[in-house]
Formats: structure tokens, sequence, C-alpha cells
């Protein structure tokens, strides 16, 4: 790449204001400055429009890398809002500070560590649930003191609903086209499904069993289906020296 000096380019600036031509300007170029080789059309160009804009030809510094937003100063302001307004999103913080959006986030995260928690939705409990719970834990505290072997013979089941219609979420399902495909998921207004039940003690894993008719329909588990599958298929599984549940 050329690099010619200030003194090259007035002599150039001014070839060119008085000849008017990028030709007769390299040309009387290599006459008064006994040089071989002329400055190119573009410098010749570059050095009259800068001289024109800004009335030099002075070569600015390239300027240097912007300062970052990310400064002592703004992240306190960020931390002080968002101890202000903890629930209040990154977004309506970026406006209320005027800074970017962007800028925003990356001090929340890089320089106060900070991360978006979700709301959590927990079963309300009222005074009274909660003394009868902490009764009970007393009470086991004192049964476990007489029986320490008790956890090993404790069993936790649960049961689960598996839809057998294929659940389709359109929330990851996308399709490519040029014009809307109207593609549409059917399934029907009372979904078949299946009743799994299965437990979990210090042995082991206990089931699967599917509440089902003798036609091996699913069935709605009630108390009664309940203590049928507890008769029938649980105590029989249970080893012999399992002791009272």
């Amino acid at each position: 790449m050329e690099r010619w000096g200030v003194r090259e380019s007035v002599c150039g600036v001014k070839l060119f204001i008085r000849t008017r031509s990028i030709t007769e300007t390299q040309r009387g170029f290599r006459c008064e400055q006994n040089q071989q080789e002329a400055p190119s059309l573009n410098a010749i160009r570059r050095w009259v429009r800068q001289w024109r804009e800004e009335g030099s030809v002075m070569c600015k510094e390239p300027p240097g890398r912007l300062s970052s937003v990310r400064t002592p100063d703004n992240i306190a302001r960020v931390l002080t809002s968002v101890r202000h307004s903890p629930r209040r999103s990154a977004r309506k913080h970026a406006q209320a500070l005027r800074m970017s959006d962007r800028s925003v986030r990356h001090i929340l995260r890089m320089d106060l560590s900070l991360h978006p928690y979700k709301l959590q939705v927990v079963h309300a409990l009222s005074n009274r649930e909660k003394k009868v719970r902490l009764q009970f834990c007393h009470q086991f505290v004192e049964i476990l003191t007489e029986n320490p072997d008790l956890p090993n013979k404790l069993m936790m089941s649960d049961e689960a609903h598996f839809h057998l219609h294929g659940t389709v979420n359109k929330q990851n399902f996308r399709s490519w086209s040029a014009a809307n495909p109207h593609e549409l998921h059917q399934h029907p207004t009372y979904n078949p499904k299946v009743t799994v039940w299965c437990a979990v003690w210090s042995r082991g894993v206990i089931g699967p069993y599917f509440f089902e008719d003798e036609d091996r329909k699913a069935i709605t588990v009630t108390s009664q289906h309940y203590t049928e599958m507890i008769d029938e298929f649980l105590s029989p599984d249970l080893p012999p020296n399992s002791g009272n549940l």
C-alpha cells in the first residue's frame, strides 16, 4: 500500500487544482518531486476530497476502540435500579436508564452475576395445615427412635397419565415455506390415555402397574381400584420378611 507524506499530498492537491487533470498531476508530480513514481488516481482523489471537505490533507489517526458502556458508574446505576425494582424486565431497566437493552443485559450477567429466576408456584398452606405437618414431623421422629429400621420399609409411590394420541408441542414445531401451508394437527376431544402406577423403596422399584379393566382398557383410579391394586399386585410382590409398611 502506497504511503505519501504531507509535502507530497500538498503538492498533488496544488497540481490538480492548477491542471484539473489526474494525468497532468501525475506528470507534474514526478518533475517537482523528482520521483520516478507518481501517486495513484485514488490517492490524488482522496487528497483533493479531504482538502475540500476538511481544509487539510493531514491524515487523521484511526479512531481507537470505543469506550465500553460497562463503566463503574453505569454498573452502579443498573445495580441500584435492580435493587429498587427486582421484578422489572431488563428492557424496562434499559428504558429507565436510557441505555441499550444489550448493554444492560451484559452488565446484569457479566458484571453483577445476576440471573432471571422464574416465579415458582407452590401449594398454599394454612396455619392449621402447618401445625398438622409440624405435629406429624415430631411424631415421626419419635417413631424413628423406637424403630430405626423404618426408613428401609417406607415406600414412595405415584401415578402418571400417558396420552396415546401423540401430543405435538406447536412451540417447537416449525415449517419453512414461502407461503403459509396451514398445516394442522388434529386430536380427539377425549384423548385416550393410560394410567401407570410405580413405587420406589430401599429395595428397588415396584411396578409398573397399569390401571386397566378386563379388556385392557384404561380405567379411572378410584379408592376401590387402588385397594385392588394393593391386594392383587403390591402385597404378593413384597418379600416375606418386609414387615409392616
